[in-house]
């Protein structure tokens, strides 16, 4: 999919955590620390940051508000799938 190559271009170079997070959040957009820590196989504060890299990249959002157990959404993908889903 062209989204997930340019997003893969946009953190070519980074953590080796923050590329695994972008490969699992294709399969599953929307995830929160506890999540991704299980997903990849790291530590809360290495998801965490991998998280916050994809966000200040402009990839994810966190989308529930709060200060702390954050849950963030790969947006643009999700646009996709609705799109696709339309009638």
């Amino acid at each position: 999919m062209k989204l997930f190559e340019e997003d893969r271009r946009l953190i070519q170079g980074e953590a080796a955590s923050v590329l695994r997070l972008h490969e699992h959040l294709q399969r599953v957009p929307i995830s929160s620390s506890p999540s991704a820590c299980k997903a990849i196989n790291v530590s809360a504060p290495t998801a965490i940051k991998a998280l916050q890299t994809l966000e200040r990249r402009g990839m994810l959002h966190e989308i529930t508000g709060a200060k702390y157990n954050r849950t963030y959404a790969y947006t643009q993908f999700l646009e996709i799938l609705n799109e696709d889903d339309a009638c």
